[in-house]
């Protein structure tokens, strides 16, 4: 081979090695919205007085300022600290439900360990949706349409262990956030 041929072959490969990798910090990055992120917020709004069960708001907002999150949409995956079930669930569903065989009288809506959340369809019911719901997980960027850079769910969980109702208020529901896919 000639010596022109093999500085062009080099050059290419050396094109090639750094586009792939300016990819890979893409995805990282935004120059554009370099200190901006995606926030997850479980908050615990009330405690079940006949189980030990409680009802939760979760509220996933998009900091960004001009990345939007596009289909496919999010995906919310975590590990619960406890052994846990979802009773119910609105502005969201759960991909699988689980082995909720050790429930003989009322099954419920998830028993998964690391359950995957995601965002209903547009078309949803009405008995299913909650406010900023229903977008198939898409988020707008924030300063582009605020409305629509949150997506809000609400879940009624329960321990399948007694908790100490003293220690309510210090309770770690979940144990870890360990996925979110967007």
């Amino acid at each position: 081979m000639s010596r022109p041929y093999l500085q062009i072959l080099f050059f290419h490969e050396l094109l090639l090695l750094l586009l792939l990798e300016s990819c890979y910090i893409a995805d990282c990055y935004d120059p554009l919205d370099p200190n901006e992120n995606i926030t997850i917020t479980y908050d615990i709004i009330s405690w079940t007085t006949d189980t030990d069960g409680y009802w939760a708001k979760v509220t996933i907002e998009n900091y960004y300022q001009y990345r939007h999150v596009e289909k496919p949409g999010w995906k919310l995956g975590f590990d619960w600290a406890e052994n846990e079930v979802i009773w119910s669930m609105t502005g969201a569903l759960a991909t699988q439900s689980g082995n909720c065989s050790a429930f003989k009288y009322r099954v419920p809506y998830c028993c998964q360990r690391s359950p995957e959340i995601i965002d209903l369809m547009p078309d949803a019911a009405p008995i299913n949706r909650s406010e900023n719901c229903c977008r198939n997980g898409v988020l707008a960027a924030r300063d582009i349409d605020q409305k629509n850079a949150i997506s809000i769910l609400y879940d009624r969980g329960e321990l399948t262990q007694p908790l100490d109702r003293e220690d309510t208020k210090e309770c770690d529901i979940h144990g870890s956030w360990t996925r979110l896919h967007m």
